[in-house]
């Protein structure tokens, strides 16, 4: 057993399941299965209007989901409850995944967005399935890995029978990869998602919970070092508005340990958002150290700093999200992996793009003179519908004896 595996705390209690030495425990009928498999908690909340069209057009069908990390798999239990199972997705061994596809039998795989596993996808084609890549995408890094090894990727982009993708973008780099005739546009899936509104009465008893009472601000979805950056960027912005309050989410629960390290060492007065009693209202900074909770946060700040977007190696994540709430959003000037969310947030003036120089003077500005957007205004919604639209003539649902 690797021993990196074994010291990773985000891997405890998991990996024997990841290794393929502990298989999950599938109560499923003769109907047909429909197996989901998103990596981590974004590519999970993508899939939910798809999974709901899916529900519409194949009634009858069964809907596992599969996950990667521990954020994917708590997002999909709880955004995804409907679903006959939810486990994670072991190492991809060719024993572990014959034996997996074979107990799941499913009539079709979806991948959601960039995560290509051979032989799980082999195997599925081998039982007589259907593989379709759903919301895809593909970073010019990964695509010019897979140039380079050309001749295993053609072998595993054959095995597909649909690549349904984001953009443009990417449908140029798929095509230089796989049958063009496979490979369709649909759009985004993020912007079909609907979020959970919360009531005023529930807005109020969060701020009350969190005791908010002035200007507050998120910086939600961070990597190292950006609280850092963004914290030294703050300390000048706490000299123009005293009472202004931060909170912070960063995007791994392995990090929260870290990051509080970082605020007692700078000595900013921070509280825990898991721990409510001890919270005084005096603190400077919250520390969200509580996974799924960024939609609520969104609904009652007055402005959201999406992380991920500066530094250059991770290219942003989701910035629709805080305006899918009525929420404005800045973001850095690292957001390759998001092109089109960027454009359109920018073309809607629903969020502004800043680099660390402009944040002070942007966000001053912004809780001056606050930026008034519409919630969940977005033209690019249907991609699940388009989705579906095209899945209709590839999908067979077949049903199983088990």
């Amino acid at each position: 057993m690797p021993k990196f595996l074994l010291s990773w705390g985000k891997y405890k209690g998991t990996i024997l399941y990841r290794l393929g030495l502990k298989f999950p425990h599938l109560q499923l009928s003769s109907a047909p299965v429909i197996w989901i498999h998103a990596v981590s908690a974004g590519e999970t909340k993508a899939a939910v209007p798809l999974v709901t069209q899916l529900q519409q057009a194949f009634p009858g069908a069964q809907i596992v989901v599969s996950n990667t990390t521990c954020t994917g798999h708590m997002e999909a239990k709880k955004s995804l409850p409907q679903a006959k199972a939810h486990f994670f997705l072991p190492l991809d061994f060719s024993w572990v995944m014959s034996r997996l596809v074979k107990q799941i039998s499913p009539s079709t795989l979806f991948l959601v967005e960039s995560d290509f596993w051979f032989h799980l996808i082999y195997h599925v084609k081998k039982i007589g399935g259907k593989v379709v890549l759903v919301n895809g995408k593909i970073s010019e890094r990964s695509y010019k890995r897979f140039q380079f090894f050309s001749y295993f990727t053609q072998k595993l982009f054959s095995l597909f029978d649909l690549f349904l993708v984001q953009n443009d973008t990417y449908f140029k780099r798929f095509s230089h990869l796989a049958d063009a005739h496979k490979i369709h546009i649909t759009g985004n899936l993020k912007w079909d998602v609907q979020p959970d509104l919360l009531s005023l009465s529930q807005k109020n008893d969060l701020k009350a919970q969190l005791k908010l009472a002035n200007k507050t601000i998120i910086l939600a979805s961070t990597h190292d070092p950006e609280e850092k950056w963004l914290l030294e960027k703050l300390d000048i912005l706490w000299q123009l508005f005293p009472t202004l309050k931060v909170l912070i989410a960063p995007r791994h629960p392995e990090r929260f340990q870290n990051v509080g390290s970082l605020l007692q060492k700078k000595n900013y007065s921070y509280a825990l958002s898991s721990n409510p009693s001890q919270i005084t209202g005096e603190e400077q900074v919250i520390l969200i150290d509580q996974m799924g909770q960024l939609t609520k946060l969104y609904q009652i700040v007055d402005l959201a700093i999406v992380g991920g977007s500066f530094v250059s190696h991770i290219g942003g994540h989701n910035i629709f999200e805080p305006v899918s709430v009525g929420t404005p959003v800045l973001f850095g000037p690292h957001m390759h992996t998001q092109k089109d969310l960027q454009q359109q947030i920018l073309q809607s003036q629903s969020g502004l793009e800043i680099t660390l120089d402009s944040l002070v003077e942007t966000i001053s500005k912004l809780l001056s003179f606050p930026l008034s957007i519409s919630q969940n205004s977005s033209p690019m919604q249907g991609a699940a519908k388009k989705t579906i639209d095209l899945l209709q003539n590839v999908v067979e649902l077949k049903a199983q004896a088990r």
